[in-house]
């Protein structure tokens, strides 16, 4: 059983109150941030980042050259890999139990049952969080699109991001990449800086435009950053000049739009170049790319574990895998799980030329692909 006061126990409570998981408004959210307080009001600034792909790699990386140049950020993401707790990061840790649990029950308490989504109270928590421990700054992810996200509601905003935008969660945020960018560059603030990743040409004239028409300085890949591959390194280069790094902890060619994102942002932040260096070779973001250790001699075999589950994620996954098999030899097979509402063809689609082996999982939600019809 569980406690009665265990962080656990609160946050099945908050799974009642609404049981449309997604619906994306802001009155609910608005309304349990007057009864905490406003507590948005006095949360350090935020770096807030919206993004098909990317966003927690981009974090990650941020968060590792922020405590390089001497800082504890304080972070929030979603979801959690192993546990709640790591939604909700204090000065550089994963907030502790107890505080989970108090900061839970208190939220709940104010919000006397009304009707509410389990991101939307999590997300108050959160604030409520940050508000009550000083940082120099805040990494804050979106969860769903932007513009009506529940993080939208942060005003002290130092910088955004946009990282790469594509087909994802179409069903919320609309089926043309011109709607779901909509949606993402919602986040963007007139006055704040802003910057964006590498993405279609289109979406580029799209962002600039609605940077221009809001007052937000934006700055764009490709034209304001960029990066060049190297032999042992790679060179980012942006108004201020060029920096030769060491290549990111993080695993895939994709990172690179990552890291020359997160680059763009810690120098926005004023971090030195030794920070940034050691930054990108201390991150990580756990499964994400992640090698999985494997014991056995006599049958070796390397194990990855990743969470990419759009076509726009699965085409990275592809180039890396394309690249280890000509470099290894070795032939590629997928151990796959998947929840029903996302494009399985399209996904797999991306390996087809891999001729992969490849094998199917159950999950236990009932609104997940069974392994047959995965």
């Amino acid at each position: 059983m569980r406690a009665a006061n265990d962080s656990a126990h609160y946050l099945q409570q908050m799974e009642q109150f609404y049981p449309k998981k997604i619906d994306l408004v802001l009155t609910r959210m608005e309304r349990l941030l007057r009864k905490l307080g406003e507590p948005q009001r006095f949360m350090p600034p935020a770096i807030h980042m919206a993004g098909t792909n990317g966003k927690g790699s981009v974090m990650a990386l941020i968060s590792a050259m922020l405590q390089a140049n001497g800082d504890a950020p304080h972070g929030y993401s979603s979801p959690h890999l192993v546990r709640f707790h790591e939604r909700i990061c204090l000065n550089g840790r994963p907030i502790s139990e107890s505080a989970l649990a108090k900061l839970l029950r208190h939220c709940l308490k104010e919000n006397r049952a009304q009707p509410i989504t389990f991101f939307e109270m999590t997300t108050a928590a959160a604030f409520c969080a940050f508000a009550s421990r000083p940082a120099r700054i805040v990494l804050l992810e979106v969860g769903l699109g932007g513009r009506l996200d529940a993080t939208n509601c942060a005003t002290n905003i130092a910088l955004s991001l946009i990282g790469p935008i594509a087909h994802d969660h179409q069903e919320f945020l609309g089926t043309s990449l011109r709607a779901i960018a909509d949606e993402k560059l919602g986040i963007l603030r007139p006055r704040v800086p802003a910057l964006i990743g590498r993405n279609r040409a289109a979406i580029l004239a799209q962002a600039k435009a609605h940077a221009r028409r809001i007052g937000a300085p934006l700055q764009v890949f490709g034209e304001d950053f960029g990066w060049q591959k190297r032999r042992k390194t790679w060179r980012y280069r942006d108004r201020k000049g060029a920096l030769d790094l060491p290549y990111p902890a993080l695993v895939g060619p994709h990172q690179l739009d990552n890291a020359a994102l997160a680059v763009a942002a810690a120098r926005a932040l004023n971090c030195s170049d030794a920070s940034i260096a050691q930054g990108l070779t201390h991150a990580r973001w756990p499964g994400r790319l992640q090698k999985l250790h494997w014991s056995c001699q006599q049958n070796p075999r390397e194990f990855w574990l990743d969470g990419g589950h759009n076509p726009h994620a699965a085409a990275a996954l592809a180039r890396w895998a394309k690249a280890q098999c000509a470099d290894t030899g070795a032939r590629l097979c997928l151990i796959s799980a998947m929840m029903a509402r996302k494009p399985a063809r399209r996904f797999f689609a991306a390996f087809r030329a891999l001729a992969p082996r490849a094998y199917a999982v159950s999950l236990p939600q009932h609104n997940a692909y069974s392994a047959a019809d995965l």
